[in-house]
């Protein structure tokens, strides 16, 4: 289809940051769960969960870390091979961690978490 004479054309680069709000009220009153304060305290309990996760993870690592050692001192260095599959720290809460550490750890070398942890 050829192109007219003397149309106008909008050009959309123009319009690149502007978005369409379709189905929803703008008027609309603010939910019981949104914050009125423009997000300060969702922001801050946000940080205090995300420090809260990493000092998790952080933890976790340091077991896994001791784990590791007294497996290492069982069966030997081959046990940071590639092909091993240890379970990841921060992922999982700490109960959940320690059991998939536990089973991983009696099927490879032997050694009980407990025992490491002297628990």
């Amino acid at each position: 289809m050829a192109r007219r004479k003397n149309v106008k054309r909008i050009d959309p680069r123009y319009f690149l940051h502007e978005t369409v709000n379709r189905g929803e009220d703008l008027g609309a009153p603010l939910q019981e769960d949104e914050d009125p304060y423009g997000g300060y305290m969702a922001q801050a309990d946000a940080e205090a969960a995300n420090l809260a996760r990493d000092e998790e993870a952080s933890a976790q690592s340091e077991i896994l870390n001791a784990v590791a050692e007294a497996m290492e001192e069982a069966v030997g260095d081959w046990i940071h091979d590639d092909y091993m599959e240890w379970p990841t720290p921060g992922l999982e809460d700490r109960e959940t961690f320690l059991k998939e550490l536990n089973a991983f750890s009696m099927e490879n070398s032997g050694i009980s978490v407990a025992d490491v942890l002297g628990n």
